[in-house]
């Protein structure tokens, strides 16, 4: 097991690299029905940032939360420039970097950071996280 290259996250995203916008069951954003609104965050989780697994509908691979419920951790180095010169299947990322990519959504959980197109980046570890993202989900797939 390992984190998932962001290209593997993004296929997942997707539905399986179709052109999806929201990594939900519909591929639409609708609060309360497929992702938490801000009234069904704060009573989950008492203001915290992720609520329960599973409270809402998988995606049509059967996947949970990756629209809501926190962010993603992600293998790859994280570069601004990386996908203008990057290898058109499967990119992996570069080589080294001094943070990480991480994909999912944002801190308040609104509609343009929840777009599966949304990345960020941190620098790992548990040192110097940033105050915005208090929990950073693990997520891992099973390489073939």
């Amino acid at each position: 097991m390992d984190l998932p290259t962001e290209a593997q996250w993004e296929y997942a995203a997707r539905n399986g690299g179709k052109y999806v916008l929201y990594a939900t069951d519909d591929g639409k954003f609708e609060a309360g029905r497929n992702i938490a609104s801000t009234e069904q965050r704060n009573k989950m989780t008492h203001a915290m940032f992720n609520y329960p697994v599973g409270k809402f509908p998988p995606t049509p691979l059967g996947l949970y939360d990756m629209a809501g419920n926190g962010v993603d951790w992600i293998q790859d180095w994280y570069s601004n420039d990386y996908y203008r010169h990057s290898p058109k299947e499967n990119p992996v990322g570069p080589k080294d970097g001094t943070e990480k990519v991480i994909r999912g959504y944002d801190s308040g959980g609104e509609e343009y950071s929840n777009q599966t197109v949304f990345r960020q980046s941190a620098a790992p570890g548990l040192g110097k996280r940033k105050w915005v993202f208090p929990f950073y989900n693990a997520r891992c797939v099973i390489n073939h």
